[in-house]
């Protein structure tokens, strides 16, 4: 559900208006092209630990198009549950 959300935003870049899809990705690895899109990466507490999305997001650099984002592993028992 949040992948087809995030598809439908678009981002306005510069003075000029540019107009950017983001393009949500839910893999362990980046896939090749992210260089050139904005990918919002997206991985969760379950599969990896915050410290490695963070050193990812440090070795991309700043300059990178992509967006890091970690989901932390939260109240997981009652996640499983429900």
């Amino acid at each position: 559900m949040f992948g087809e959300l995030v598809k439908k935003l678009s981002l306005a870049q510069g003075s000029g208006k540019v107009t950017r899809e983001l393009n949500p990705m839910f893999d362990s690895r980046l896939p090749d092209g992210c260089d050139k899109r904005i990918c919002v990466w997206v991985r969760d507490g379950w599969a990896i630990d915050e410290n490695s999305v963070r050193v990812d997001a440090r070795q991309a650099g700043n300059q990178s198009p992509t967006i890091f984002v970690f989901i932390p592993k939260r109240s997981a028992d009652d996640l499983r549950h429900t």
